[in-house]
């Protein structure tokens, strides 16, 4: 297995191809801004923003991946803005929960019933601190 998000693994076996790609994780400082007469403005470091982490996935029936069922995981998980854990290899990224912030999809292919075939979407999470 190559990670999750929540109930949701990426993994490459024999029989299915669930992966994740462009893996982009971003970490930003928050500082305040005090203005002095005549003088440069001091910064003061006032914590942290929650970390950001975006993806593509892409989820084809020829992957042997069920493309509706996993975007109908993704949009309930976003819709409720379930907290969960991200993990790539053993590492359990942030302070352990995450909600999706944006999805973004693209249905790429539709058979002639309707059924979707393949589906990309891009993933935008952030960390979502219990402290």
């Amino acid at each position: 297995m190559i990670g999750c998000l929540g109930g949701i693994n990426f993994k490459v076996t024999s029989k299915t191809v669930q992966t994740i790609d462009n893996i982009k994780m971003k970490k930003a400082a928050n500082y305040a801004v005090h203005n002095r007469v005549g003088k440069k403005s001091l910064l003061e470091f006032t914590g942290l923003d929650p970390d950001e982490i975006s993806f593509t996935c892409n989820l084809a029936v020829f992957q042997r991946v069920k493309p509706e069922k996993i975007l109908k995981k993704l949009e309930k998980m976003i819709s409720k803005g379930e907290a969960v854990p991200f993990i790539l290899g053993t590492t359990v990224y942030g302070s352990g929960s995450w909600v999706i912030t944006s999805l973004d999809t693209s249905l790429d292919w539709i058979f002639k019933d309707g059924e979707l075939l393949s589906a990309n979407v891009k993933l935008t999470i952030k960390e979502y601190a219990l402290k």
